[in-house]
Order: structure tokens, then C-alpha cells, then sequence
């Protein structure tokens, strides 16, 4: 069963080779005040509007309201217009309902965090799910620093060792996350966010760094944000990636979800501050029409056998936050009548979103959004339709049959 014309994979989620970022005169601090709270489940339910948007586009996980399409934030550029449209279009989604924000330090330079933070500072903090991420070097857009140069300011400040940073471009040392987390606070007017990542850390597997120092430093990573979780400063903590969950083991940049689960428990007895529970949350990963493995593909050992990374994230109870639900637009004219037909949509776009946030396993599928334009017709395209898990079921399990040959 063929879901959409070919398309080639992108480089969604890898970092970009680095530029000087443009000084933005209009955006040139963070925030100078920041709001307490979080994400609580009333809050969440405030903030729904599921009369108008139907019951199906929302899910409820752990008592929270959470939208199962939530406003991405990687891609844009920085001029001063693209970041008024950004500010306008974080604030149109959370008037139409959206309970989830996702960002990382890194994106557009820091200016995605500080855009987001704009919006936020005009609504209840408790009614938005607000995910950010921190591993890889960045610049900041509004000091006029690129990456190259902030690291070097990190260096020369004794916060990070030249050993603790791979190829120049990520680094999860607990001090250097612990600045970025303080960092994306500020940028976002925030005392706590609801979900930190530690940001595609199968991209030091990539570049070379042996297994069980990956592991032993995602160990450290998590240890240091389970005491920012005990000083409030997050709700949870997980990992986002882009290859780590999808590809087999006997690939390099593999990612064991069983032993994240085992670095977070062993970070929480390090710990040691008194949750009963370690604080691993989430998990963040590429799902979409061209990009099928975190259901299809057994990548994931659990209990003795392979299983797909969303049935491995079910079984570990961590949401699970796609990314790349249209591919940065790949997706839309590709789409096949057929596929639009057994998801009962009209457009691309609907039967791009519907097929991604509808996965079973699936929390919330992450679109980018940069204008109102863009808000207004992803909202409206899913705007009282049922999830359809069965049917993604079916896609998958058709496109799996014919990979299978005659």
C-alpha cells in the first residue's frame, strides 16, 4: 500500500552548519520577569476546547489536557518579521487550544525560546505543556554570537571541558546543562518547564564516542536533572532523537531505550532526593508517512524480543512526542488518494497530521507553525475529526506486507 510518492529523508532534527546569526534589534533579551508553575491537569482542561475541536483533538496523560498536534518551533528565519510572526502565531495556537509547546535552546539561535517565551507571558502557565531541549552548541541570536563563539566563551569560562564536547557541535555534561536549562528558563520567562530533553544524544554515537560512554554520560546528564527536578526547575526529563530509536542495533547511532530507563534509575538513587519515582518522562522521535519505523520497524529489545520504539515507550509509561509530521512540507503533495480515503480527509495536510498524531503510542505529533496562516490551517484541518488508530494500524501494517514482496 503505498502512503505518498517517494521522498527523500531530510535532516529534520541534525544541526545546520553554523552562520553568524543576524542581530535582531526588537528581541535582543530574554524575558526580565518569569511566571511560576506549571502544566496542571485543570489547567490543561482550561485551556482545551474540545466543543469546538472535537474530543479527538486532545488526550489525557496523567490528568493532563495534552493536543495531539502541538506547535514545533525548529525551523524560521530571524528577521525582525519572522519573529513578530512567531510570537503571533505561538499565541494564535494557544488560543485555539493547543496545550503543548516544544522548542530547544538551539533552535533559530535561541530566538524560538525567547518567541514562545513572548507568548506565554500572556496566558496562565498552567494551562501549556512546555517541552524544551539542551545538548547541542548554539549561538545566540541577539548577542550577535555564533556557535563557534559561544562555546568559546563556555570554554574559556571553565564550564565545560574541550574533552566533554563532541566534534564542537554537542556536549551533555551535567554543567553544561545545567547553564542551558538556567538559559532556556530566562529565554522562556519561566520558573519550570514540563519536559527537558537531553537533545539527540546519539549524535556523540555517531561521531565515534564509544557506547558505555554515551550511556555513563546520559547516567551523569540525568542525575544532574533529576536535582533540577527536586529544586523545581523541571517537571520531567526524557531524551529527544532523531536516528537513536529507529534504527537496529547493528547501526551505530542505536539508542537502547531499556538502558536510558536503566541511566534514569541509577541517576535517581545518585540522586537520591526523595522521589519515589525517577523522573524520565519522555521520549521525542520522527514518525510520519515516509518515516514508519517507530511503529513498523522491531528496533527495540523488551522482555527478550524486538519490539517498535512506540511499543517500547508504552511499556516503559513515557510519552512519546513525534517529530517531522510533514517533513518540512515534503509530505504534502504526495500523499495518495487511497491513503486520504481510509483517513476519511480531503487534503495532504489532514492526512498527513491525522496519519502522525493518530499512531497508536502516540501523545502529541509536533508541527511547525511559524505563522498564523500556518496555525490556522493545521488546527483547522484536524478540527473535529476522531483519532484513528486502527487505521494507521492498517496503513502500516499494508505498507509492511508489500515491503515483504508478493
Amino acid at each position: 500500500m503505498w502512503l505518498c510518492a517517494s521522498v527523500p529523508l531530510c535532516e529534520v532534527c541534525r544541526p545546520r552548519p553554523c552562520r553568524r546569526p543576524r542581530q535582531t534589534p526588537l528581541f535582543q533579551a530574554p524575558l526580565t520577569s518569569s511566571m511560576d508553575g506549571h502544566a496542571t491537569p485543570e489547567g490543561t482542561r482550561s485551556r482545551a476546547q474540545p466543543d469546538t475541536l472535537g474530543e479527538g483533538f486532545y488526550r489525557e496523560v496523567d490528568g493532563l489536557t495534552l493536543s495531539t498536534i502541538g506547535m514545533g518551533s525548529y525551523l524560521g528565519d530571524t528577521d525582525d518579521q519572522a519573529r513578530e510572526d512567531y510570537v503571533t502565531s505561538a499565541r494564535r495556537a494557544l488560543d485555539h487550544g493547543v496545550t503543548l509547546l516544544d522548542t530547544a535552546i538551539n533552535y533559530r539561535h535561541q530566538a524560538s525560546e525567547r518567541d514562545l517565551g513572548q507568548a506565554l507571558a500572556e496566558v496562565d502557565r498552567e494551562g501549556v505543556f512546555v517541552v524544551t531541549k539542551g545538548g547541542f552548541i548554539h549561538g545566540d541570536i541577539d548577542a550577535d554570537q555564533n556557535t563557534r563563539e559561544y562555546l568559546q566563551a563556555r570554554l574559556d569560562e571553565g564550564l565545560v571541558d574541550e574533552d566533554e564536547v563532541v566534534r564542537d557541535m554537542h556536549c551533555v555534561s551535567p554543567a553544561y546543562l545545567r547553564h542551558e536549562l538556567e538559559t532556556s528558563l530566562d529565554n522562556l520567562g519561566l520558573d519550570t518547564v514540563d519536559l527537558y530533553m537531553v537533545h539527540n544524544p546519539e549524535t556523540q554515537l555517531d561521531q565515534g564516542v564509544a557506547e558505555e560512554v554515551v550511556y555513563d554520560r546520559l547516567e551523569a546528564a540525568f542525575t544532574e536533572l533529576e536535582r533540577q527536578r527536586a529544586d523545581g526547575a523541571i517537571e520531567g526529563y526524557g531524551i529527544a532523537t532523531w536516528d537513536g530509536l529507529r534504527v537496529p542495533p547493528t547501526e551505530d547511532g542505536h539508542l537502547s531505550l531499556s538502558r536510558v530507563v536503566e541511566a534514569a534509575e541509577a541517576a535517581h538513587a545518585q540522586a537520591d532526593t526523595g522521589y519515589g519515582e525517577p523522573g524520565l518522562a519522555g521520549v521525542q522521535l520522527p514518525f510520519n508517512m515516509h518515516l514508519l519505523e517507530a511503529a513498523a520497524v522491531p528496533t527495540q529489545p523488551h522482555q527478550g524480543e524486538p519490539v517498535p520504539a512506540f511499543a517500547a515507550i508504552e511499556a516503559h509509561d513515557l510519552i512519546a512526542l513525534t517529530s517531522a509530521s510533514l517533513m518540512q512540507g515534503g509530505l504534502l503533495g504526495r500523499v495518495t488518494e487511497q491513503a486520504r480515503e481510509l483517513l476519511g480527509v480531503d487534503t495532504d495536510l489532514a492526512a498527513a497530521l491525522q496519519f502522525a498524531r493518530s499512531a497508536p503510542g502516540a501523545t502529541t505529533a509536533l508541527v511547525g507553525m511559524g505563522t498564523p496562516a500556518h496555525v490556522d490551517e493545521n488546527v483547522e484541518a484536524l478540527a473535529g475529526l476522531d483519532l484513528a488508530p486502527e487505521t494507521v494500524e492498517e496503513i502500516v501494517g499494508g505498507v509492511q506486507q508489500r515491503g515483504r514482496g508478493p
